[in-house]
């Protein structure tokens, strides 16, 4: 007996044909829903359903999210002589279409609603004003070296004055948006780092999933690859090493202290993440025996 997923519906199927199945309301908002569900890698109710009352427990599945419910083929023949057309069910393309662009969005919405996504957006746009500020003043450094006319520069002045305004602001921001969401990592990288280690993975979720040796080189990823590829050394760290934590130590210790802040990071963002339990001081505490080891080396 082979179970099938689609779209518009689930089968339950033999090889004398369909043997039971379970079309879907053509309310493409409910559609929608059952889509991320499937993307979600969940069990949805109507297939437990379907296979509740057969005998024969050999059930066949295609998805691994299925596995629990039947047995993982996903190469069994049979899936690929099976041909279930949408529009033999009465379910037209347009449905799926609008099912699709409901989907879309609402994980649109969700992403921008996100604390996270916010913060993201912040620390990037803090560091493309931190790049054009550094590009303005050098600029401004060198028209200072020739005689211009007061009038001509003091509006070039003002500008970069007024940018870095903005970057103090952003940095205000971050530090008061990140330290909300991520207050473990905070106590040890302090926002700014923290956020940037969260741009980087692209969001909490994905950063609270890495390890340590990951965690330890992102921003350095040019540098990991180039190492990959040709050789050389091995990149020690990314962007945790802007802190002073790390570059203020002896050359000798970055690399470990590196692994050392990366270590206790993925447990901190893990705690951020997921279970919102302070434990920074402990964490901090681990961090300055490991220290004081170090030294007297």
């Amino acid at each position: 007996m082979y179970l099938i997923t689609k779209w518009f519906g689930i089968f339950l199927i033999n090889n004398k044909g369909i043997f039971k199945k379970h079309l879907f309301s053509k309310n493409h908002i409910i559609i929608a829903k059952k889509l991320h569900q499937v993307e979600k890698n969940e069990i949805l109710p109507e297939e437990k359903e379907i296979i509740r009352n057969i005998k024969d427990k050999s059930i066949i599945v295609n998805e691994k999210r299925l596995r629990k419910i039947g047995e993982y083929k996903p190469d069994d023949i049979f899936f690929k002589k099976i041909n279930l057309d949408s529009k033999e069910f009465n379910f037209s393309f347009d449905i799926l279409k609008k099912a699709s662009l409901k989907l879309v969005e609402d994980k649109l919405e969700k992403e921008l609603k996100s604390k996270d996504y916010q913060a993201i957006q912040l620390i990037k746009t803090l560091d493309s004003l931190i790049q054009i500020s550094n590009l303005l003043s050098e600029r401004l450094d060198n028209w200072l070296m020739i005689y211009t006319p007061k009038y001509k520069i003091e509006p070039f002045k003002t500008i970069i004055k007024n940018i870095k305004k903005e970057i103090t602001r952003l940095e205000d921001q971050i530090k008061i948006d990140i330290v909300k969401i991520a207050p473990n990592c905070c106590e040890i990288i302090g926002p700014i780092i923290t956020a940037r280690l969260i741009a980087l993975a692209g969001n909490m979720e994905n950063l609270a999933k890495m390890p340590a040796s990951t965690i330890q080189i992102l921003g350095a990823e040019n540098a990991f690859f180039r190492f990959k590829k040709e050789g050389g050394k091995n990149p020690k760290h990314g962007v945790i090493f802007q802190h002073k934590i790390i570059n203020q130590s002896p050359k000798k210790n970055r690399g470990k202290i590196s692994r050392l802040i990366a270590s206790k990071l993925t447990i901190a963002i893990k705690a951020d993440f997921y279970t919102k339990r302070d434990i920074s001081n402990i964490l901090k505490n681990d961090i300055k025996i490991r220290l004081d080891e170090l030294k007297n080396l």
